[in-house]
Parts: C-alpha cells; structure tokens; sequence
C-alpha cells in the first residue's frame, strides 16, 4: 500500500467516524448540554378570598378589608366669583371590613380605631387657602368604632362607638363632649353650606370655658 491510498483510507475513517459522533452529540442533546426537563405548569389562579373579606357592590365591582387606612376629601367655595377648593376633612382609621349595601359612589365600612379632623375655615378673600391643620376652627373625632357611610363629595354619615369623644377648638376655648354612642353626619347644602349634626341617646358629658354638663341625650 502507497502513502496515496493509505491516506484515501485515513481520510474515509475520518468522514464516517465523524458522522456517527455527530449523530450521537445531536442525540445527546449537544456538547455539554443537559437535556431539559419539562416541568409541570404552574398554577397562577388566585385563591379564593373568604366570603367574609370581600363584599359585592354595583358595577361588578367589590371591596375588601384593609389596614392604616386616610382619606382626605376637599370642597369648593366661590369667593369673588372664583371656585375655591379648601380641605372638608380628614380621616384615619387602623382596620376597615365593608358593609354589604354599599355602592361605587357611596362606600360603607366598619372601621376600627377610627378618627376624623372636621376644618370650618373657609376660604376668604384674605385667605384663600386656608390652612389644613388642627386648631381653632376644627373639630377633632375619636372613637374606638365607626360605622361610616362617604359618598364622593365632602359629606359623610358616621356612627360612632367605644370611648367617643368630640373636641371643638376655637380661638377662645376648647369645648369637649365625650359619650359612648354619637351619631355624626357633615351635610352639604346648596351653594357650600355645610351642616354638622350629632345625635345620641346615651348619657353625655360636656366640658369646657370652666364649666362642666351631664345630661342624657343630644
């Protein structure tokens, strides 16, 4: 055998010796590469939410409990012919569940550790923004319960509970009211005007200017 044909040869041994290795790499899956296992599909569905948590409202809609929860609602009052917005009130309450009945423009809720700000400052020419912040001219709420009924405006229905106690502060002095049921609601009648009414039939006690009142019903 010439050097010719022993390369002929070496040369097939290496075609066909090739071929097959690359048939058992690609069988393989590749060099060095793992063959990929199908993993079963995870489930993205959401679990129910208990019946107690969630409740249905208007518009397909639905509300649930919630924690730390503050809203702020403002109204508008005309002063020399311009719109003005000014800060109606603020509330802060620990824990939330709603109460069936509610609507997308009426909110219901249960709410625990509840406090509202009430501010009576308008706005007036010489202010026309007045400021949004506790003292004269507001009314604090505290009570350890509510029951609340807020619509999309500025007025709201509360129904109060547990250690109930209203502070009016004013430029002279603070009037304070404290009872154990108080049924409050802040009303918007035409052109602003706002009302605030407290109702109760529990035994009330009033402080304030020096002077102390018990009495039963308000």
């Amino acid at each position: 055998m010439n050097a010719a044909a022993g390369l002929r040869r070496a040369a097939i041994f290496v075609v066909l010796f090739g071929g097959v290795m690359a048939i058992a790499v690609w069988q393989a899956g590749g060099i060095g590469v793992p063959r990929q296992v199908r993993r079963a599909p995870t489930d993205t569905t959401r679990a129910a939410m208990p019946p107690g948590d969630v409740v249905p409202i208007e518009g397909g809609a639905s509300m649930g409990r919630g924690r730390g929860v503050r809203i702020a609602r403002d109204a508008v009052e005309v002063v020399d012919g311009e719109p003005n917005s000014y800060r109606a009130f603020e509330a802060a309450w620990a824990r939330q569940t709603p109460i069936p009945g509610g609507t997308i423009d009426e909110r219901r809720l249960h709410t625990e550790d509840f406090t509202a700000l009430l501010f009576h400052r308008r706005p007036t020419s010489e202010q026309p923004r007045p400021p949004a912040i506790e003292g004269p001219d507001t009314t604090r709420i505290n009570a350890a319960e509510a029951d609340l009924e807020i619509g999309r405006g500025a007025a709201f229905r509360a129904q109060l509970s547990g250690g109930v106690e209203v502070v009016r502060h004013s430029t002279t002095a603070d009037l304070t009211l404290r009872t154990d049921d108080l049924e409050i609601a802040r009303i918007e009648r035409a052109r602003g005007a706002e009302e605030l009414h407290a109702t109760t039939d529990a035994r009330v006690f009033v402080d304030g200017k020096g002077a102390h009142l018990e009495g039963t019903g308000l």
